[in-house]
């Protein structure tokens, strides 16, 4: 949920229009790259948080990033 209240915000502004609540403004929403050669995919993502290697935010995260449609140009260097 945060995920898209952020991106929706950013987004807004972006275009011009005023944020009311700034604190979403500054939330880095840039999801993990799934590594070399990789996309994410629910199941590759779901895979990743059962190793640990993700937290509840960052899978979060990548579950709204997938279900946006975004692109990997949204994507942190590291994991």
């Amino acid at each position: 949920m945060e995920y898209v209240l952020v991106y929706c915000a950013q987004k807004a502004q972006e275009k011009g229009y005023t944020v009311l609540n700034q604190k979403l403004l500054n939330v880095d929403i840039r999801v993990p790259s799934p590594g070399r050669d990789r996309k994410w995919t629910h199941n590759y993502a779901k895979s990743e948080h059962a190793s640990g290697n993700l937290s509840d935010r960052q899978y979060g995260y990548i579950i709204a990033f997938i279900d946006l449609e975004l692109d990997s140009s949204d994507y942190s260097s590291d994991k």
